[in-house]
């Protein structure tokens, strides 16, 4: 599996998959059975030696309890980072409030 694949199949979750859905089962109202939950995967890739990781070791950013991928793989070659950024009707819905998911 490469990078295409990888963004292909989770850029195919948020358009067509019917888990991207409010389902009836689940929604707290009627009005939001079948809204969309997630917009476009946000990607990034890069190499697991790059040496930014020990940054994130330092006090200030995370610490010396973060790992870096050569820590705890035996041979790292990437590092996959995603968001699924939320549709513009649920941070609607988020916004009304602020103490509690919409």
């Amino acid at each position: 599996m490469d990078k295409k694949d990888i963004v292909k199949m989770a850029t195919w979750f948020v358009k067509d998959s019917e888990r991207n859905l409010i389902s009836k089962e689940i929604a707290l109202s009627e009005t939001v059975v079948g809204m969309k939950i997630f917009e476009t995967p946000i990607f990034a890739f890069g190499a697991a030696d790059d040496q930014y990781f020990q940054i994130l070791k330092e006090p200030l950013v995370i610490g010396q309890h973060f790992m870096p991928p050569q820590e705890w793989l035996p041979q790292p070659k990437t590092v996959i980072s995603f968001f699924l950024p939320f549709t513009e009707a649920v941070k609607k819905g988020n916004s009304r409030d602020m103490s509690w998911p919409s």
